[in-house]
């Protein structure tokens, strides 16, 4: 797992993705492999396999508030804005402290033009966090 997050860190998802996979055959449950490999596959643009791999950690680990907020940002990536929103309530109902999810939310709404609940929901990131200030 360590081999996968340091090729994470490094940008260096393919190989990355090498590891994570390594780890979850050895250890078919590992919900954090299958989220980073998730992870991995969000920033290589491979969304639907990221969604899948974020399902399956879920599954794993059905308080996994990362895992929601990550297939969230991947529904968002693709388009599916109701689908988002859903997985970062979901998130925020597990995590009322996770700030990403909040900014996230705010970031599908404005992309859906609806202002109030955009502006709503980046206050209460700002207010968790002021890295989304």
């Amino acid at each position: 797992m360590e081999r996968g997050d340091a090729h994470y860190n490094g940008g260096q998802y393919e190989l990355a993705v090498e590891e994570y996979n390594k780890v979850i055959r050895s250890q078919p449950n590992a919900s954090a492999a299958l989220h980073n490999r998730g992870a991995c596959s969000l920033n290589l643009g491979k969304y639907e396999r990221a969604i899948q791999d974020f399902n399956d950690a879920i599954t794993l680990d059905h308080q996994g508030a990362e895992a929601y907020n990550s297939r969230g940002f991947s529904y968002y990536k693709l388009g599916q804005f109701d689908r988002a929103l859903q997985s970062y309530d979901e998130s925020i109902r597990l995590d009322p402290e996770n700030a990403r999810a909040y900014y996230n939310k705010s970031q599908t709404y404005y992309t859906l033009g609806q202002q109030e609940p955009a502006v709503e929901n980046r206050n209460l990131a700002c207010k968790l966090d002021d890295e989304y200030c």
